[in-house]
């Protein structure tokens, strides 16, 4: 079985919003279809997936900020977890690494955090 990092399709949104529900303690909702699964598109997040089931998971929301008075593209990172069982795997890591790399090729110079 290969873990592969890369964007959830809109089918798989659900198992963000139950990521969300698990790592946020269900802040934004116990159910799968909670915010986190509904205030997200697909393309927005890069996700460590294993046979169709989600494992760790990260978001980069489009944002512009100013900067002496010029727009500069910005990534709100977001709705960052792994499942306890697939921790010390260094997904995150890797999923990070991926990340960084489309947000600089996207022009995403800054990342901040998006703490809703």
């Amino acid at each position: 079985m290969t873990i592969e990092i890369r964007p959830l399709n809109a089918d798989e949104m659900l198992q963000l919003g139950a990521m969300g529900a698990y790592v946020y303690a269900g802040s934004f909702g116990d159910e799968d279809d909670n915010i986190v699964s509904q205030a997200n598109l697909p393309e927005w997040t890069l996700c460590a997936v294993e046979d169709g089931k989600l494992l760790s998971s990260f978001c980069a929301i489009p944002f512009t900020m100013r900067a002496n008075g010029n727009a500069v593209p910005l990534a709100g990172v977001s709705t960052i977890g792994t499942f306890p069982e697939y921790r010390r795997r260094g997904l995150a890591r890797r999923i990070h690494t991926q990340a960084f790399a489309d947000m600089r090729e996207r022009g995403q110079m800054v990342a901040a955090l998006w703490a809703s």
